[in-house]
């Protein structure tokens, strides 16, 4: 018995010759980089290749094993799959493993009467992709908002004001560059909300599904700390000089976010704010 691994279409019984053609050209076309399988009517894997069976979790084995198989599969793959079953092609993605997968489905037709024999199915890794396409919409997101900074500068301007340019810093500050960052992960990491988190995440459509792993751990960490806000963590040289660098960078300001306002707002004041005066960003008070 052949490993299922490597189950031939065209050892599959077919009642047509044509059937029986259509399965050993599959069969010579499989092995591609490319996520293949192919569904009997039951919805029942006949054929799966090792790319698909690496898109969607299961092994190559698994796909043929009995009982609910659908099931194992990812949600949107497996609704499908049934919708596919019911003659109208269609596309999903589905995330796997951090990478973006788009699978096209379509019902299988027998050439002579055009009857449905099952599913086919061609799954690629468009990852890549999808980050550009994201990337692309954050890079017109900039364009426009600098666009609307510079009109609402001139209008400003043309009434005799000016406008200036501020962000908010998060900013964990200690005496030492390890207290900081020992003081940020007691208080950000493992103290933080994260079902919170996630729920107002959530709302602005970003999860673990649809954005790669590390840029999602870098969102919900920053989304902990401070809904966003630009993180600077270290003593206060360190502090100090990021803020000098943002300053440098053109904004006018910083809105300053701290974790314990009673406990750390006098250190910020007596450490950070003497270093932005010598350096001639604040008036000598």
């Amino acid at each position: 018995m052949e490993p299922s691994g490597e189950r031939k279409l065209s050892a599959v019984p077919s009642p047509l010759p044509e059937e029986d053609a259509a399965w050993r050209f599959l069969d010579a076309v499989w092995d591609v980089p490319v996520g293949l399988g192919l569904c009997d009517k039951g919805l029942r894997f006949i054929r799966v290749n090792e790319a698909l069976a690496g898109f969607d979790g299961l092994s190559v084995d698994a796909h043929y094993e009995e009982g609910d198989v659908l099931a194992r599969l990812p949600a949107a793959f497996a609704e499908g799959l049934r919708e596919a079953a019911a003659g109208e092609a269609h596309d999903v993605e589905f995330a796997s493993s951090g990478r973006c997968i788009l699978v096209k489905l379509h019902p299988v037709l027998r050439p002579s009467d055009r009857k449905a024999i099952g599913v086919g199915i061609v799954a690629v890794d468009v990852t890549d992709e999808r980050n550009a396409f994201r990337a692309v919409e954050e890079a017109n997101r900039l364009v426009s908002d600098l666009l609307a900074d510079a009109t609402a500068k001139e209008q400003a301007k043309q009434q005799g004001k000016e406008l200036g340019v501020y962000t908010v810093g998060v900013i964990t500050c200690r005496p030492t560059k390890k207290e900081a960052e020992d003081y940020y992960h007691y208080s950000i990491v493992e103290h933080a909300d994260w079902r919170a988190v996630d729920d107002i995440l959530a709302l602005k459509n970003i999860t673990a599904q649809n954005t790669p792993p590390e840029k999602f751990q870098q969102i919900r960490t920053g989304y902990a700390q401070g809904m966003g806000g630009l993180p600077i963590v270290g003593d206060p040289d360190h502090v100090a000089s990021q803020l000098i660098d943002l300053s440098k960078a053109g904004l006018t300001g910083v809105a300053v976010s701290l974790v314990n306002y009673l406990d750390e707002l006098p250190f910020f004041c007596e450490e950070v704010l003497p270093r932005l005066q010598r350096a001639g960003l604040r008036e000598q008070r």
